[in-house]
């Protein structure tokens, strides 16, 4: 929650957003309200990216430290698992315009888009955590 809400608040930097108010509270959806966003769809895209593409790339450095193989098990687990949140929160989530999904909507958005987005997403989830699996087996 927190990597997918930083996507928000990178978003609204960078387009001259003001964040109102955050919520991270584990036993709700967490939520970043912002105002004054010169771009209020690519502010509710971000979150999902961010949440997904960063865990990923901090796997992709961690695999390259030698001998924490450990580490990069744990860490491939949270990217997949950070991979499939985000992409079925978007991938599904246009059904009943909830969140983030309703505001892309709102803002002119794609359900295609976020269908692509939620496939591509989840799959990749999927298979960190099959390599994950695999690399478990390995030792």
């Amino acid at each position: 929650m927190c990597l997918h809400e930083l996507g928000h608040i990178l978003s609204a930097m960078v387009n001259g957003g003001r964040i109102e108010k955050i919520t991270l509270l584990p036993w709700r959806f967490s939520q970043t309200v912002i105002s004054g966003s010169s771009n209020p769809l690519m502010d509710a895209w971000m979150g999902c990216v961010v949440g997904a593409v960063l865990p990923c790339l901090i796997l992709f450095f961690i695999r390259r430290i030698k001998n924490k193989r450990y580490l990069h098990v744990y860490f491939g687990v949270f990217s997949g698992f950070c991979c499939v949140g985000n992409g079925a929160y978007l991938g599904l989530g246009w059904m009943d315009r909830v969140g983030d999904a309703g505001d892309i909507l709102r803002y002119g958005g794609s359900v295609l888009g976020m269908i692509f987005f939620g496939v591509v997403s989840v799959s990749l989830g999927f298979y960190l955590w099959h390599r994950c699996i695999e690399q478990m087996r390995v030792r």
